[in-house]
């Protein structure tokens, strides 16, 4: 059960991954496979950092009420993307639209699909490689300690993030580029 748990935690965590390689795809923005790397090891470390904080908290807690506040952060977490999804989808109107634009910032790139290529050159360069991951690591912060706490593999789900990250982005590049 723990393996399809670890499974799933991290297919769900990628799935900004894919979201972003397809819309860069789209654009014809190119990320290399080193900076793809490089993403994905920003990203799986802190989703293993976030885990072994679950698991230290894990050790002052009772198994049991570990495992409530575990279950209860996870969904927690998926009410809260829910309803800002919800939130932003409503928000965006015609008349705030330019004020909505100016205000965009690079912890925005993930829920509004701005690019990290500051430079404009086509290719995500390593500092905006890190940008873009520390982005991409916000949503793997609270799931990863949350899943930690209720007992989901942290060596397991550490290794499914970093090789489902390294995927989705890839696939969602190749789609956005071809089909899209």
């Amino acid at each position: 059960m723990h393996i399809f748990s670890s499974i799933l935690l991290a297919f769900s965590s990628s799935i900004d991954s894919l979201i972003i390689g397809i819309a860069y795809g789209v654009k014809q923005i190119r990320i290399k496979l080193i900076i793809n790397l490089v993403i994905s090891i920003i990203v799986t470390l802190t989703t293993f950092l976030a885990m072994c904080l679950g698991h230290l908290i894990c050790d002052y807690i009772p198994t049991g009420i570990c495992n409530y506040i575990g279950s209860s952060l996870l969904i927690i977490v998926g009410l809260y993307i829910l309803w800002d999804y919800y939130k932003k989808k409503h928000k965006h109107t015609e008349e705030n639209l330019v004020e909505f634009i100016n205000s965009l910032d690079y912890d925005e790139i993930v829920d509004l699909n701005k690019t990290a290529d500051i430079n404009g050159s086509g290719n995500i360069e390593i500092s905006e490689a890190i940008t873009l991951a520390l982005s991409l690591s916000i949503n793997n912060l609270a799931l990863g300690i949350g899943a930690s706490i209720s007992g989901i593999s942290i060596f397991l789900t550490t290794i499914l993030t970093f090789v489902f990250s390294i995927i989705t982005m890839s696939i969602g590049l190749k789609l956005g580029s071809r089909y899209l």
